[in-house]
C-alpha cells in the first residue's frame, strides 16, 4: 500500500553498528533483525507483536520498531536550501500527536528562515500546521546527510504544503 512519496524509505535497524543502543530482541523475546518498513513510499510491514500477528493474520515484525533510519536522498542540504525561495529549517518541533485524520500543529523551535535560497535569520513564536498524510506524500527532497541521536538516523527533508505563521 502506498503511504508516502516514492522518495521515502524507512527502516528499523537495531543491529546497525552505528546505534548506541540497539534492541537485540523483540518484546516477545525473538532475536531482532533489521527490517524495511516503507520502501519507495510503499508500506511493507506493520510492526506487530506475536499477539498482534496472531489476531490479524499478518506476519510478526522482525523487531520492535526502534532504531529508525530514513535512507539518504540525492541532494545535499546546501542544494536543498539553495532551491527554496521562502521556507523554514525546523530543528525542533513541539506539538502533540496528529489527529485521527492526520492534522497537526505546533511550534517550530530552534528554527531558521530561508529567503532566496539562503538562511536569513532565526525565528521565534512560529507555528507550523498541516496534515501528516499530505506531508508524507509531498516530499520534495531528502538530503544526502543524516543526523543522529545515537538511536536513529534521519536526513533533512523538504516538504510542500505546510502552513507557517508567526512574526
Amino acid at each position: 500500500t502506498k503511504v508516502a512519496s516514492e522518495k521515502l524509505n524507512l527502516r528499523s535497524v537495531p543491529l546497525d553498528g552505528r546505534t548506541v543502543v540497539g534492541q537485540r530482541f523483540t518484546s516477545d523475546g525473538y532475536p531482532a533483525e533489521n527490517m524495511d518498513i516503507i520502501v519507495d513510499g510503499v508500506l511493507k510491514t506493520f510492526i506487530l507483536s506475536q499477539y498482534g500477528a496472531n489476531k490479524t493474520g499478518f506476519p510478526r515484525a522482525l523487531n520492535s520498531g526502534n532504531n529508525l533510519e530514513v535512507l539518504p536522498g540525492d541532494k545535499t542540504l546546501e542544494e536543498m536550501i539553495a532551491g527554496i525561495d521562502k521556507g523554514l529549517i525546523v530543528n525542533r518541533f513541539s506539538g502533540g500527536q496528529p489527529s485521527s485524520n492526520g492534522d497537526f500543529s505546533g511550534v517550530a523551535k530552534n528554527s531558521f528562515l530561508i529567503e532566496n535560497g539562503k538562511v536569513s535569520s532565526a525565528v521565534s513564536e512560529t507555528m507550523i500546521s498541516g496534515n501528516i498524510i499530505n506531508m508524507l506524500n509531498n516530499i520534495v527532497a531528502i538530503s544526502k546527510e543524516q543526523t543522529t541521536d545515537g538511536l536513529s538516523f534521519m536526513p533533512w527533508a523538504e516538504f510542500d504544503g505546510v502552513t507557517v505563521s508567526g512574526k
